[in-house]
């Protein structure tokens, strides 16, 4: 009985020491001089996008850690052109919802199964990916259940294969980071990606960077993908266009994963 008393006021200490989850800053801390009417864009369905070819060229990257942490993941990467997006998800997040919660949810990677996008050729409402999984490793591939974590880790590392409409089965290598008041995700292809038999983007040259945190005024989500492509491949493919395609399906995956 004792000892029973003295396991439940350790308890109740460690909760009690336990650090209270930091509030949600304001978006001006993050963006302090962003145009209202950029904003407004940002609010809307589709979000703000915005095209560079450089880091140098970049107009959309967070102020602070966060965007120096956006800049250094992007450092020795491979790309001939940029694509920045910027969205403000003000409706359908839970109020309680907190990092490991948002961690979670960009881990649900079964969830990407069927998120569709527009395609020229089928319209609106084309499945992208038709199958998506983690997976053991690249030789074996052998399929892995998602898994919601009870702690938050401060890094995590995962390797997904999707089925993809336009390049076929795919590889990924995805990391997450939680040492940020958000979370910086990465996606970046871990093997050749082929269209027709034609390489159109070698093994890390097609990637997607995330940063996700929740602000006084919602969910704020900003995307940075490019990838190389030339010679032969770059006309054949509409490169740029599929990655916009894709950041914008995973930037839809990211904020209606919730739950």
């Amino acid at each position: 009985m004792a000892a029973a008393r003295t396991s439940l006021l350790a308890l109740g200490l460690a909760l009690a020491l336990a650090p209270a989850a930091a509030a949600p800053r304001p978006l001006d801390a993050l963006y302090p001089s962003l145009d209202p009417a950029l904003l407004e864009k940002a609010r809307q369905a589709g979000g703000l996008s915005a095209p560079a070819d450089s880091a140098a060229a970049l107009s959309l990257v967070p102020a602070g850690e966060a965007g120096a942490a956006l800049r250094k993941a992007l450092e020795g990467r491979r790309y001939s052109f940029l694509v920045e997006t910027l969205a403000l998800v003000a409706e359908g997040i839970p109020e309680g919802e907190g990092k490991l919660g948002l961690f979670n949810a960009m881990t649900s990677f079964r969830e990407l199964s069927g998120l569709t996008y527009r395609s020229h050729s089928r319209g609106e409402g084309a499945v992208l990916f038709d199958e998506a999984t983690r997976i053991s490793d690249l030789k074996k591939a052998a399929p892995l259940p998602d898994e919601a974590l009870v702690a938050l880790p401060e890094a995590a590392e995962y390797l997904v294969r999707l089925k993809d409409a336009n390049f076929g089965t795919s590889y990924y290598r995805v990391g997450i980071d939680s040492r940020l008041p958000g979370l910086l995700f990465s996606m970046v292809n871990a093997k050749p990606l082929s269209v027709f038999l034609v390489t159109v983007a070698g093994e890390g040259e097609f990637f997607s960077l995330f940063y996700v945190e929740r602000v006084e005024e919602g969910l704020l989500v900003y995307g940075l993908s490019g990838a190389k492509v030339g010679g032969f491949a770059a006309k054949r493919v509409d490169l740029p266009s599929a990655v916009r395609k894709r950041a914008a399906a995973l930037r839809t995956w990211i904020t209606g994963s919730r739950g």
